[in-house]
């Protein structure tokens, strides 16, 4: 079964741009990207993004002439050279994206790196599974900087884990997971490199399991959920 699926990211999210990049590879293409929005606070921050923009489009004009480029370091750009409908900027649980995303008659809803607290009206927009990629072993690390937590806490083991979305933060049950190992010389950025493309193997995994009606769920463990804020870790 093809299923319609709506890609939620952040645009310089390097685990947004693994997922997606393996998605538009495989056979479980979006049919549409929802870029997080972000009101700048300073103005050096939206010049920076207005930089961004001119960049993807210098990118994907240097890729149409047929001349080598590497990488891709925005969602917008990545979008732009596959042809993908994107939205960016967008207000996700605003009125206007609930019923733009509400067109598209998504089948799925895949999240990865996303920022923003979903409401249950956008949650229950895919008909089958609305999914998020977080990149901890759930229970453990909920919340944001699960890579730099891990470290930080002296983890031996992390890992990425896919489940399902509900409105309790990275409470929802789970799909399937894959460990990662860290090394004693690890660093934010090392791990990054390990874990994104294992997020985006396993996204493509799960996505296909969810089309063929076949993946599994299990509620999380809460006697071992811990959850990260600006005051640091707690145990839920």
């Amino acid at each position: 079964m093809q299923l319609n699926i709506v890609f939620l990211g952040r645009d310089d999210s390097r685990l947004s741009l693994s997922c997606l990049k393996l998605l538009l590879s495989s056979d479980v293409r979006p049919v549409a990207l929802c870029i997080d929005y972000r009101k700048p606070k300073k103005v050096r921050p939206a010049i920076r993004r207005v930089l961004r923009r001119v960049y993807g489009v210098l990118m994907n004009t240097l890729r149409r002439l047929g001349l080598p480029v590497k990488r891709y370091r925005s969602l917008t750009e990545l979008a732009n050279a596959n042809q993908l409908e994107h939205f960016s900027g967008v207000q996700i649980n605003s009125d206007e994206t609930v019923e733009r995303i509400r067109k598209l008659k998504p089948d799925l809803i895949a999240i990865c790196g996303f920022s923003r607290i979903l409401k249950t009206e956008v949650i229950n927009l895919a008909a089958k599974a609305c999914i998020n990629t977080h990149p901890s072993l759930l229970p453990k690390f909920r919340g944001a900087n699960p890579i730099r937590m891990v470290l930080q806490y002296g983890e031996k083991v992390t890992g990425v884990t896919i489940h399902h979305v509900t409105p309790k933060i990275d409470g929802g049950d789970i799909i399937q997971q894959c460990e990662v190992p860290i090394d004693s010389d690890e660093t934010v950025s090392s791990l990054n490199d390990k874990t994104n493309p294992v997020a985006g193997a396993l996204l493509v995994e799960v996505i296909r399991q969810i089309a063929e009606s076949n993946a599994q769920r299990r509620p999380q463990d809460e006697s071992e959920a811990s959850y990260y804020s600006k005051g640091g870790i707690r145990v839920t």
